[in-house]
């Protein structure tokens, strides 16, 4: 693929595909998206003493949507290697005529947002040649009758050429995380038969782009030397913002402790769970493994 005019950008793909997973870190405790990481080398000819590359974003198609261009992220050797937002176009290359500039790259980084659907998402990169403020002079001609005049980068931007156009496409996967505010807790029982409370509450964050899903308490049964409590005696209760809790609930009725539809995002909840004791419990110090599960419905 190449442009025209006086500057000639040429890619060595037809399109961009962004498929390569790159692992985030959480974000203010909470868990985000893994990126979505694309190449494309190009090369530039032109007999201008001074010439640039501009990259934009343009989201055309998803599927609830086009995705938010904001997500895009660039990099290349002009901005040191490092990302930066793609919004509003930057700058990925520049040189000087009349030796063609070639091995250049450019790296593109998706960061979708928890409420963005999963699915293949597509695009169009456009690569502009520009003229920089600072290199150019008030009026210049050339054959072709072509004319520059002052202005912002972004005035000038198709002044050398007609941009150069590649379709980007990248596949959005389902995920579901789960985090917790703790990872042992205690039932501290009396002498005598009663419902007990396990300390503390249990404070639980989802992170979902399901369409459907559900958070589910599982695990082993409590186990002492002599004895055994299944896990279904297990209740549980949602607390309010004040931090009361609503009906409770058997785990052997429902192990559900959240679900939803078409609910995407970063949802937080507090449970507190009460096991009952009754006289037929041997004393013992028992002991469960407790899994919450995320996963579709």
């Amino acid at each position: 693929m190449q442009s025209g005019g006086m500057v000639w950008i040429t890619t060595d793909a037809e399109f961009l595909s962004l498929d390569d997973e790159v692992v985030l870190p959480p974000q203010g405790g909470i868990p985000v998206q893994p990126a979505l990481l694309g190449s494309l080398a190009f090369s530039v000819a032109s007999p201008l003493p001074n010439w640039a590359v501009r990259v934009e974003y343009e989201p055309t198609a998803g599927p609830g949507g086009p995705i938010d261009g904001g997500c895009l992220m660039v990099r290349s050797a002009d901005t040191g290697g490092e990302f930066v937002s793609m919004a509003g176009g930057v700058i990925v290359a520049r040189g000087q005529g009349p030796a063609p500039a070639e091995n250049l790259w450019l790296e593109v980084q998706a960061r979708p947002e928890w409420t963005d659907e999963a699915g293949l998402y597509q695009g169009l990169l456009h690569l502009t040649p520009v003229v920089l403020p600072e290199d150019h002079y008030s009026e210049i001609e050339h054959p072709g009758a072509l004319r520059v005049v002052t202005g912002s980068a972004a005035s000038l931007s198709s002044a050398f050429g007609p941009r150069l156009t590649v379709p980007v496409i990248m596949d959005v996967g389902s995920l579901t995380m789960v985090m917790t505010s703790e990872t042992e807790f205690d039932i501290e029982t009396g002498p005598g038969s009663g419902r007990y409370y396990v300390e503390p509450d249990l404070e639980v964050v989802v992170a979902t782009n399901e369409e459907q899903w559900v958070l589910l308490l599982e695990g082993t049964p409590f186990v002492s030397d002599e004895d055994q409590i299944a896990l279904e005696r297990v209740e549980w209760a949602v607390l309010d913002a004040g931090g009361e809790p609503g009906p409770w609930t058997l785990v052997g009725d429902s192990n559900c402790l959240m679900s939803g539809y078409d609910e995407r995002g970063v949802l937080s909840a507090r449970f507190r769970m009460a096991l009952e004791v009754t006289v037929t419990d041997v004393a013992g110090e028992y002991i469960s493994e407790l899994h919450l599960v995320g996963s579709p419905q």
